[in-house]
């Protein structure tokens, strides 16, 4: 206690480290880091498991040692949070420098550009003009399950529909519940038909598929190849008389690896072994791969991942949307979900505040929106 308390971390020594919080791991890793007295500190992704009030005690800490003399190199996607600690940024693109900026000269703006080789402005993909009155693909009516509800809302044929809101207001609980992951009552129907809830097998078999934003928990296998991760879902389809064949399974994903911009070295490597980006579009191989998709939860669709990866995954949902199936994305940037979706349903206290159309859609509209319904609440459920 006393060695940690430098620190200001409020962390119980006597418990098992794994029973302490993401945020925990992660500060206590940075801290034992520091006992050693480096003289170089190489930090990758350290704010990714840390809300904001934690990301500011991370921050003093880091800018106290860079004050003390150490040398520190910050890898991050978090943009905002480089530029407010760093003295120089370096951006690469596939492994390749674009240049050593002071970091008071570049905005973020400009290095989105250098990280992904466009302007940002046409980073997003086309968002092509929706039918009003396309085909209803999922209908929920009265939904509520732990940490939400009631709550009603349609999605309809090659529409992108997102779902925001501050961190623990019943986001993430909406998607597994439809999902069959997390128990809910009410009325949720797919494609006209009654949504069967009562496991994942049911909204599966169904045509619903979830993307978990648990990437390494509940979306991979780390220790199986890219391909077997690629194609869990499908063996049937790939068998013959009851037996797989790697070759075509390798067949089956070949032109995926393609659309996707996976890079690996072979589809028989680890999926542990590729980047956080490259492990997400494997997972979102899965419903290309399934013929009888209709409906995408996406939870944090690009959480952890490079800028680039995370355009390419903004393609990849939008042309699987553009082939008639629908999506639903929760996400926490709002840039993201101004760029990508076609509509946005707030949430506050588990319940639906405020809906923001098409042509409202923009990264300010939608902080309002969340702002305005904590302003006017009591936290979440």
């Amino acid at each position: 206690e006393r060695t940690l308390a430098p620190f200001g971390l409020p962390i119980p020594v006597a418990a098992a480290a794994g029973a302490l919080s993401l945020a925990q791991r992660q500060l206590f890793e940075f801290a034992k880091a520091l006992l050693t007295r480096p003289k170089v500190l190489l930090l990758d992704e350290p704010t990714t498991a840390l809300g904001p009030q934690e990301v500011e005690q991370f921050h003093a800490l880091v800018l106290e040692q860079a004050r003390a003399g150490v040398a520190i190199v910050y890898v991050s996607h978090r943009l905002p949070e480089v530029l407010a600690v760093a003295d120089r940024v370096t951006v690469l693109r596939d492994g390749v420098g674009q240049g050593t900026y002071d970091a008071a000269s570049v905005s973020e703006k400009d290095i989105v550009a250098l990280m992904i080789g466009r302007p940002l402005e046409v980073a997003f993909p086309d968002r092509p003009a929706r039918d009003a009155e396309a085909e209803v693909l999922l209908a929920v009516s009265g939904l509520r399950g732990e940490r939400f509800g009631p709550v009603d809302f349609v999605v309809r044929k090659g529409e992108i529909l997102g779902v925001a809101g501050a961190e623990g207001n019943g986001q993430v609980q909406l998607l597994r519940a439809l999902a069959g992951v997390e128990r809910a009552v009410g009325s949720a129907a797919c494609d006209g038909r009654e949504l069967d809830t009562r496991s994942p097998l049911g909204p599966l078999r169904q045509g619903v598929v979830l993307l978990s934003g648990d990437r390494r928990g509940e979306a991979i296998f780390p220790v199986l190849s890219v391909r077997a991760n690629a194609t869990v879902q499908v063996l049937r389809r790939l068998a013959r008389f009851g037996l797989v064949g790697r070759r075509r399974e390798r067949t089956a994903i070949d032109d995926l690896v393609r659309r996707l911009r996976v890079r690996m070295a072979s589809a028989e490597q680890p999926i542990q072994s590729l980047s956080g980006g490259n492990q997400q579009k494997v997972s979102l191989m899965r419903p290309f791969l399934r013929g009888d998709v209709k409906v995408i939860l996406a939870e944090e669709p690009t959480q952890g991942v490079d800028v680039g990866a995370r355009f390419d995954i903004y393609e990849a949902l939008r042309a699987k949307v553009d082939d008639g199936v629908a999506a639903i994305v929760k996400s926490s940037d709002p840039l993201e979900l101004a760029g990508l979706c076609d509509r946005v349903i707030v949430m506050s206290r588990g319940r639906i505040v405020e809906e923001i159309p098409r042509e409202e859609l923009g990264e300010r509209r939608i902080v309002e929106a969340i702002v305005g319904s904590r302003a006017t609440e009591g936290g979440p459920v």
